[in-house]
Parts: structure tokens; C-alpha cells; sequence
């Protein structure tokens, strides 16, 4: 049998690396270890986009998961919550599930798999050979979950599911915050729960995302660019009408218009700072939504008038103290795990509670000393280890920056960041007019660089500890 290639195999796991701690070498070799005669056709197009559904045969699918059990420590072996994730993302059919419970313990994967996928236990079943109840698993276009449960959010998740429980509410919802804050968790963990209370018919998940940061460097995603009308395309692939994709731009839409009137969808749009003109794009959506909701993703604001708008900000000190706990046992990476709570945290604080820079940093702390691994987050620099981390948060946003903006929001550097400032403050230190000075502040907060607070007649602003970073390093004077 001959092996995967090296290329092949990154196109195969590249998504299911996101949720596993298994490096692409730890995975290379397994797979390699494993062999298989299956030609590099079943590869193309592999996992670009949830609703394609990949031609990779269900056999192939168990192989791989029996190579991913076996051959390392069994610290190194991947979870029964992983194996689902993969089977999910390369579309197993529901019915062979089950046969991936030989690789696991009996008791251990009916658990993750009742978790993923409601049963019904009869008299005379037992849990881990039930047949899952198909009216509450998630489609299989919908992507799987990079977490094993969502951590705090508690508040923000019960008002996010309050606007979509009511129909007169707000039809369009903006989750907004800067990148790497949880959006896209926050609304993945929604998505779930408005499908198990059947809020929807349907539900159609898209994505303009165009670059993923996986383990410590980011990944460039392939897609073309999103627009309105492959909207109305997924939309009608992902609710059963096939036939939309191929009609003519006037009766796609005017199809579409029908369809969210008669039927209650979500539609969510992933990432929507990277799509073109963006604030008429969600107005095209709004004129055919009907009795359907918009959800969004965004790193910048939007304004709509029938928007209602989430602010996503760090985790609270306990909840970001419970994930650097969770997540890394989840990953087997013990020395965070067991940490004190001082270590824990002194990450916390120096991550500003940003999700993604704490699984940075927990994935670092494998290698190097804690001290270390927080000096190089601190000390960002251009040529220093986290210069992928820092641009996959920035630099789209710092492309967009006016000169003026950008004098702004370097002089915000000299502020303390618990208290941060008012514009009369600021304004000697950046040297700017009044009125400049406010059209570069409404343009740093439209793009979630700059955080605000205090009342009606006082605000105040400051900034993340990581926007705080960046712009003390010498990456800002590489951009500029």
C-alpha cells in the first residue's frame, strides 16, 4: 500500500488539527504507519467548504481514526470527542458512528457520542449501540465544534439566544470583537442550541473567513470572493433546493425572498469583515429575510438600523482561569493544567483574556518556561515567534487605518489600561483637531480596536492588553 503524501495528508486533517493537540508530524507519521492504496483523487477539494459533501469513503474514514488510537503514549492518542469531529467533518454516514466504538472504550465514547448526538435508550438498548435521534443532530453542513464545552459566556450566550428566540426582536444580530475574542465559538455554540429547541427549519452556516491560525501560524483559506449571490447559492443548498444555484441573479433572489418568508431560517455569515462592501451586503440580506434572522460574526461594526449589536470582550478573570484549565487537559499538556492559580493568572492577565492567546500560550508552555512564553506575547516583535499571531489579529484592520487613526491609537499607548482615558486627555498627546481626533476614534471603535466605557456624560477609552502590545512593537513600524 502506498503512503499519503505529506500534502495529502495536510488537505485531509488541516481542519480537525484546529480541535486535536496532535502536531501535523505526530499525524504524518500515523498515517504513514497506517498506509493506504486510496488514490489522490478522494483529496481534491478536501474540507474547503462545510456544505460540499467530500467523496472520501466511510472505510477510509474509521482507518484513519484507528491510525489517530494507536502506536504513541496514550496521552498523545486522540480523544472519542476528536474521533466524532472527523468523522462529521468527512460526512460518515450517521449509521456507522457506532463502528468507531470499537476503538475506544464502551463507556467513554457512548458518553461523547450521546453528547453529539441525542439518543433515545429503549428498555432493552444500551447506550452505546442507540440509534441517534436525526430531528436534533446538527447538519452535517454545519461545522464542527473546535471546543469540548463552551466556558463562561454565560451571560452573552443567553442574550444572544434571546434575540433569536423572538421574532420581533432585531432580525439581524452582530457579534462583534476583536479577533481571536470567542465570535465564532459564542455563535457555534448558539447554533446548537437553536437547532435542539428547533427555533429554526433551517439553519445555513457560511464563511468569508480567508485565513484560520492553527497551533502558532496561520493557514490561507482558498475560497473566492464572497458576494451576494453565493449567498443565495448556499442558502439554497443548504435548505434542500438544489435547483436555486442555476437560475438566473433576479429569480435566485426572488426564490430565496419566498423561501425565508415561508420558512424560519438562521442564516449566519462568518467573519464578515473580510467581504466587500460590507454594510450593503447585509442590506441585500435584510430585504429578503422575512421571518428569518441574520447572525454575524464581525470584527467591525456594522450599522444598520435593524442590527442589534454584541460586544464580545475578554473572558472574566474565573472563566478564563476555568479554560486554560480545561483546555489543556484537553490537550494533555499537564504542566498548565496543574498549574497554581497564581500561574494561571499571571496568563490570564498578560492575555487579556483572549481565548486564542491563552491556547497560545498553553501550546507553548510545553516548550519553553512560562517566563519566556509571556515575555515573547508581551514583547511582540516582527521577527519574534508570535509574528503570525499578532497579523492574523491585525493587520487587516491596520490596512484600513486612516494616518490619523493610527497616530491615535499609538498614542494610546502611554495610558494606563485599567483606567484608559477621555478625548480631552488624549488630544495633546496625539496632536490632532477635535474634530480629527473623533473621526479617528469612532473609526479605532468601529474596528474593535479601541475599547470604550463609562456613562452618558463621560466616556472613556482604552485599549486590550493585546491591541496594547502591538502597538509598542516593531511590527506597527514595519506595516507602516
Amino acid at each position: 500500500m502506498e503512503p499519503f503524501e505529506k500534502e495529502q495528508v495536510v488537505q485531509l486533517v488541516d481542519r480537525w488539527l484546529e480541535r486535536s493537540h496532535l502536531s501535523l508530524k505526530q499525524v504524518l507519521a500515523r498515517v504513514q504507519a497506517q498506509g493506504c492504496d486510496v488514490s489522490k483523487d478522494y483529496f481534491d477539494n478536501r474540507f474547503r467548504r462545510f456544505d460540499v459533501r467530500p467523496d472520501i469513503p466511510p472505510d477510509l474514514t474509521l482507518a484513519i481514526i484507528a491510525a489517530f488510537t494507536t502506536g504513541l503514549a496514550p496521552s498523545e492518542c486522540c480523544t472519542p470527542a476528536e474521533a466524532i469531529e472527523l468523522a462529521r467533518l468527512t460526512h460518515l454516514p450517521i449509521d456507522r458512528f457506532n463502528d468507531m466504538g470499537e476503538f475506544f472504550p464502551d463507556q467513554a465514547f457512548a458518553e461523547v457520542l450521546g453528547r453529539y448526538m441525542p439518543t433515545s435508550v429503549g428498555p432493552d438498548k444500551t447506550a452505546a449501540t442507540t440509534t441517534p435521534n436525526l430531528m436534533l443532530t446538527p447538519p452535517l453542513h454545519l461545522p464542527g465544534k473546535s471546543y469540548h464545552r463552551l466556558v463562561g459566556r454565560t451571560r452573552e450566550l443567553e442574550q444572544l439566544l434571546e434575540l433569536l428566540r423572538e421574532p420581533e426582536r432585531k432580525p439581524i444580530v452582530a457579534v462583534i470583537g476583536l479577533g481571536g475574542i470567542g465570535k465564532t465559538t459564542l455563535v457555534q455554540e448558539a447554533m446548537d442550541r437553536c437547532w435542539q429547541e428547533g427555533l429554526f427549519d433551517h439553519i445555513v452556516w457560511t464563511s468569508a473567513k480567508t485565513e484560520r491560525f492553527v497551533g502558532e501560524g496561520t493557514h490561507k483559506i482558498e475560497i473566492s470572493d464572497f458576494s451576494f449571490e453565493r449567498l443565495l447559492d448556499e442558502i439554497g443548498r443548504q435548505c434542500d433546493r438544489r435547483e436555486l444555484p442555476k437560475m438566473p441573479p433576479a429569480e435566485k433572489e426572488a426564490a430565496v425572498k419566498h423561501l425565508l418568508q415561508a420558512k424560519r431560517a438562521l442564516i449566519v455569515v462568518d467573519n464578515l469583515e473580510t467581504v466587500p462592501n460590507s454594510e450593503a451586503f447585509v442590506e441585500a440580506i435584510c430585504q429578503i429575510l422575512g421571518q428569518s434572522k441574520l447572525l454575524i460574526t464581525s470584527r467591525h461594526h456594522i450599522r444598520h438600523e435593524r442590527a442589534y449589536t454584541l460586544d464580545l470582550s475578554g473572558l472574566f478573570e474565573a472563566d478564563g482561569i476555568a479554560f486554560l484549565r480545561e483546555d489543556s487537559a484537553e490537550r494533555g499538556i499537564d504542566l498548565v493544567a496543574q498549574a497554581s492559580q497564581a500561574d494561571l493568572v499571571e496568563i490570564y492577565r498578560a492575555s487579556g483574556g483572549a481565548p486564542l492567546a491563552m491556547k497560545l500560550v498553553i501550546g507553548q508552555v510545553s516548550r519553553w518556561p512560562l517566563e519566556r512564553v509571556l515575555d515573547n506575547l508581551k514583547a511582540a516583535r516582527y521577527a519574534g515567534p508570535n509574528y503570525d499571531f499578532y497579523q492574523f489579529i491585525f493587520k487587516h484592520s491596520w490596512d484600513l487605518l486612516t494616518l490619523e487613526a493610527k497616530q491615535t491609537l499609538v498614542s494610546m499607548a502611554v495610558f494606563d489600561l485599567a483606567n484608559g482615558c477621555t478625548e480631552a486627555a488624549l488630544a495633546p498627546v496625539c496632536k490632532l483637531s477635535p474634530d480629527m481626533l473623533q473621526l479617528a476614534l469612532d473609526h479605532l471603535i468601529l474596528l474593535s480596536l479601541v475599547e470604550t466605557f463609562g456613562n452618558l456624560t463621560t466616556r472613556r477609552y482604552t485599549l486590550h492588553s493585546l491591541t496594547h502590545y502591538f502597538i509598542l512593537s516593531d511590527i506597527v513600524k514595519k506595516w507602516s
